[in-house]
């Protein structure tokens, strides 16, 4: 099934049951007005500050070195697979970007590698696998400079995604095949495909670092008790103790022309979800990733009208950035109107109870000796 990560009901009923309250907009552009496009204080965060890094509607994908691997990529995958010699970290490295889309080489540390690993070790695999044509590498240009690197972005070739067909049976979306180019001038794709993969993936290796992730799905396919279906954006099932989970729900709000309808309807559907769920199946909390703080108390107040059973924490790309600590969750006052620090005690660095590593550890290869006498 193609990845929504915003899906929602586009109906005309839909639509015309949604009225636009006043959205707050910046009065102020913190980027250089010569090359700042017209419309960007509709884009901007409210309180006119500089985009989240994964959050700029005006950036373009550009591929970086894109001759890189283009006659090795297929003779790799065909010695790999003759000679059964896929690396662990190749292995680790198609299954982490055949799920997950794309990710930074921070994200692709954090997820395959041991934190005692040297970075030089990381740097040196990754660029193998680029010019092994394993990997794509591209970033993004945009107009609103601030004066920040933007980091290489990796996803799989169209051989590392036969790979992944072949070594995990999982097959990666055509738009999520990484085919390098120089693209014309303006035909560059918006890097608002693929900000969200990379701002959910944040999140991701926070809960994988702090040791508490058991499972991480996107798009999981729900029931309801009126047979109709929902999708989560992602599910995240992580441990707090021994026989004690916790289900978390995350939603990714990107700022586009229509993003307010986009989150009315999208709320709903998540409302009506949490009233015809199963008990067991429904989330203990929904987390839902902003573009930045000033963004929430908007956000908050259509989640009050839309979806007031939801119990709900909220992020931005920079605090995931941040890496996870007391601060990485908020919580909306709406009567003090204040965002408060909020947060979740068994998900900071080296709280107690079970981890992930020592659930996991539980479960082991029990089979029977098929030749025993």
């Amino acid at each position: 099934m193609e990845d929504k990560i915003l899906s929602f009901d586009d109906s005309p009923k839909t639509k015309e049951r949604i009225k636009r309250v006043s959205v707050p907009l910046a009065t102020s552009n913190p980027y250089d007005p010569a090359t700042s496009p017209p419309d960007i204080l509709q884009y901007l965060p409210p309180d006119g500050s500089t985009f989240g890094l994964f959050s700029d509607p005006y950036a373009h994908m550009a591929y970086h070195m894109p001759k890189t691997g283009n006659h090795s990529a297929k003779f790799w995958l065909k010695s790999r697979l003759e000679e059964h010699s896929f690396t662990d970290h190749e292995v680790g490295l198609i299954h982490f970007l055949s799920t997950h889309r794309c990710a930074t080489r921070s994200q692709i540390q954090k997820a395959i590698f041991k934190d005692t690993d040297n970075p030089y070790k990381v740097r040196d695999f990754i660029q193998k696998s680029h010019q092994r044509g394993i990997i794509s590498a591209f970033s993004w240009i945009t107009p609103c400079q601030d004066g920040r690197k933007k980091p290489l972005v990796y996803g799989l070739t169209p051989t590392g995604a036969e790979a992944a067909d072949r070594l995990f049976h999982s097959r990666v979306p055509r738009e999520f095949k990484f085919q390098p180019i120089q693209f014309p001038m303006g035909a560059a794709p918006k890097m608002m495909t693929f900000f969200p993969y990379l701002v959910a993936n944040e999140l991701y290796c926070q809960l994988k670092g702090v040791d508490r992730l058991i499972r991480w799905e996107r798009n999981q396919h729900i029931q309801l008790s009126d047979q109709t279906h929902f999708r989560p954006n992602y599910v995240a099932e992580v441990i707090k103790d021994a026989g004690d989970f916790k289900t978390l729900w995350i939603e990714v709000i990107r700022i586009t022309d229509d993003w307010y309808e986009r989150t009315v309807a999208r709320f709903r559907e998540i409302q009506n979800a949490l009233e015809k769920i199963s008990p067991h199946l429904k989330p203990d909390r929904i987390i839902i990733i902003a573009d930045s703080d000033s963004r929430i108390p908007i956000i908050a107040a259509i989640a009050e009208e839309h979806m007031p059973d939801a119990v709900l924490r909220f992020s931005t790309d920079e605090r995931l950035l941040s890496g996870m600590n007391e601060h990485t969750f908020l919580l909306y006052d709406p009567f003090g109107t204040e965002l408060k620090a909020s947060p979740i005690p068994f998900l900071l660095p080296g709280a107690s109870g079970m981890t992930a590593s020592d659930f996991l550890a539980t479960q082991v290869i029990d089979v029977e000796e098929e030749f025993e006498f």
